[in-house]
């Protein structure tokens, strides 16, 4: 997946992401990893490693400001 116009780094080059940046989810039923792939000229990239094959919706909300990953069971 990526994301145009995001950035995980500020405009000196320091990352504004402290995270990790690929870990494991061994208590979610599809997704196993979850990996930042790239921070490049505007374009965030994640990946996410999954058991099967499903749907996957993406979308945002408020309070606070977030990024949602819907990945079907």
């Amino acid at each position: 997946m990526t994301v145009d116009g995001a950035a995980a780094h500020d405009d000196a080059g320091n990352s504004t992401y402290t995270g990790p940046q690929k870990f494991r989810t061994r208590n979610l039923r599809n997704v196993m990893a979850v990996a930042v792939t790239g921070d490049f000229e505007g374009m965030l990239s994640i990946g996410l490693g999954t058991r099967y094959r499903s749907w996957v919706r993406v979308f945002t909300l408020g309070s606070p400001t977030r990024v949602v990953i819907d990945v079907g069971t």
